[in-house]
């Protein structure tokens, strides 16, 4: 039975993983939202898998860390936030039987990967957010060839849907309408689509990190 035309698989906060899907059953597309202050990665690999995550770093002394809205970290934080992202991925790669390699040879061969970090953008107003060192973390997994991967860090896209066949990305833009007087953020769905299909990834890349 075919999936119905518009879904997407929709990673939420701290999933993520490595994903085979069968084009005759799967949604075509796979992705995130709501990255605010987070990460978003999709990394195509050979045989209908890829690889996509929605990373969250977040500290016990934040006020309120539910907010998304990340105190700076000290120098020694974010180096340990490298350090542990950077490890990470080649803990899950070496598991799930892939490499940079793999992601590389998948870009040579016509398909797209990207990282996503709306924040990214704003590096002067956002000094020492967390989400400087995921991304540089994720670099240093990557290596050398990082530069093959595509960078999405306009602060007004905060999520994404990939057609897994193609890598082609269609981004989600933080919108706001006005609802009984208060205005709310919506931005739930990529332009076209019309429903989500939630993944059932771990959460295991939700990182709290101890302060100094």
């Amino acid at each position: 039975m075919a999936d119905q035309v518009g879904t997407f698989s929709c990673l939420a906060e701290g999933q993520g993983g490595t994903f085979r899907f069968d084009p005759r059953i799967s949604p075509p597309h796979i992705g995130t939202a709501e990255l605010k202050t987070s990460v978003g990665v999709y990394f195509p690999l050979a045989d209908n898998r890829c690889f996509v995550v929605h990373i969250y770093v977040t500290s016990k002394g934040d006020p309120n860390p539910e907010t998304g809205l990340t105190r700076a970290f000290t120098a020694a934080e974010n180096q340990a936030v490298r350090t542990l992202i950077s490890g990470r991925f080649t803990k899950h790669a070496s598991a799930n039987e892939w490499t940079p390699q793999d992601v590389f040879d998948s870009i040579q061969g016509g398909k797209r990967s990207y990282v996503m970090c709306p924040i990214y953008s704003r590096p002067v107003e956002s000094p020492g957010l967390p989400s400087t060192a995921v991304v540089k973390g994720i670099e240093d997994f990557l290596g050398p060839g990082s530069r093959l991967v595509r960078y999405i860090n306009n602060d007004r896209v905060q999520g994404f849907a990939v057609e897994i066949q193609t890598g082609i990305i269609k981004t989600i833009e933080q919108k706001w309408e006005d609802k009984g007087g208060e205005r709310v953020r919506v931005n739930d769905l990529p332009k076209g689509f019309s429903s989500v299909r939630a993944l059932g990834a771990r959460q295991d890349w939700y990182f709290n990190v101890e302060t100094e």
